[in-house]
């Protein structure tokens, strides 16, 4: 036990390509522990290293393994742009909608970090494009919030509903001229959206009771603007809020 422990501790840490070779070796031991097989594949696919993940999976990593954040090696290949990963990922069975412990998807993820190719990649493999995470919000609403122009772009293109509104009652629209986004406001317009239409409203600050509190909201003392406008830790806000964000929490 003690000789394994020394194999495989190690190895769980610092899983790299030169962890390959190692692999065929020590697969009995690795793949009989309960969790360093694991450890290593994470290590892994987070640095990017494919040849030591396609070496870990043959010797039994769970594709669709999580870390304490909730997320499967596939979400960290979409927000690390790693194309070949992700590919490799998908070609082992990774899950597509496997969710994070925010409730968002690899699609969610990659729309925020705007990186259309991988857009596209998790489409073409049968993404759910309008799925939403724990706070009502879609891939689309993500890549507004971020300013991610072109993945918002592409999003729309490729048939995501510009007017689910989350559970704060906020639509992809409304954020972008909150936001001051005038080229996506702009990109919205051409798409037919307009700030009547809503749908997918989500929670008591959905459609009809914003709809009823909006004049109210609008009055909100100027002291709660700097909570008000600052968005939650797990999706910040790349560009600067406008009056309208000031007013109510994105």
């Amino acid at each position: 036990m003690a000789n394994m422990l020394t194999v495989i501790t190690p190895f769980s840490c610092l899983a790299s390509k030169q962890a390959v070779e190692h692999v065929g070796q020590f697969s009995m031991q690795i793949s009989s522990g309960s969790g360093s097989v694991l450890c290593a594949y994470q290590h892994a696919a987070i640095n990017g290293h494919n040849e030591a993940v396609a070496a870990l999976l043959d010797v039994g990593a769970d594709v669709n393994r999580t870390d304490a954040e909730g997320m499967t090696a596939l979400m960290h290949a979409a927000t690390g742009e790693d194309y070949e990963l992700a590919e490799t990922l998908l070609d082992r069975g990774a899950e597509l909608e496997y969710t994070d412990i925010q409730g968002r998807t690899a699609l969610m993820l990659a729309a925020c970090d705007g990186v259309p190719d991988m857009i596209g990649t998790m489409l073409a493999r049968g993404a759910q494009i309008n799925s939403v995470d724990r706070e009502g919000r879609t891939a689309l609403i993500h890549a507004v919030r971020e300013g991610r122009i072109e993945a918002a772009a592409l999003l729309l293109d490729r048939g995501a509903n510009a007017r689910t509104v989350d559970h704060k009652g906020w639509s992809a629209l409304e954020l972008a001229d909150a936001l001051g986004n005038i080229e996506i406001v702009q990109m919205l317009g051409d798409a037919g959206v307009s700030s009547s239409e809503r749908s997918g409203s989500g929670g008591s600050d959905g459609a009809s009771s914003r709809s009823s509190h909006e004049s109210s909201r609008a009055q909100s003392d100027s002291a709660d603007t700097a909570d008000s406008a600052a968005p939650s830790s797990s999706a910040p806000l790349s560009s600067s809020p406008g009056p309208s964000a000031k007013r109510r929490r994105l």
